[in-house]
């Protein structure tokens, strides 16, 4: 992959991140004031933003996997941060917190 294009995708990665854990956040401010319809648009926000995460790791499609393995590789995502759950990959919180805390330069 190109240099510039693999950027892109550590990017968005970092800005997927970084909305699961303003998500995150906002679910903790929900529960304080005890807003459900807040608690459930933010768990919403933070799966899907989780999702994307995934997607963009863990390519759905099967023609670029090495797309997404040299995405992990840049960005140090090894097995330890993810689980195989009925098939589909997930993420875990020490995933997001890794990757949002990253800068790449």
């Amino acid at each position: 992959m190109q240099k510039h294009v693999l950027r892109i995708f550590q990017r968005e990665v970092e800005r997927q991140c970084k909305f699961a854990v303003i998500a995150a956040e906002d679910m903790n401010k929900a529960l304080q004031i005890t807003d459900t319809d807040r608690l459930w648009y933010s768990i919403q926000a933070f799966l899907v933003a989780a999702g994307n995460v995934s997607k963009l790791l863990w390519s759905p499609c099967p023609q670029i996997p090495e797309r997404a393995e040299e995405l992990k590789k840049s960005l140090g995502v090894g097995p330890k941060f993810c689980a195989k759950i009925g098939g589909y990959q997930t993420l875990s919180c020490t995933l997001i917190i890794e990757v949002e805390c990253c800068h790449w330069r």
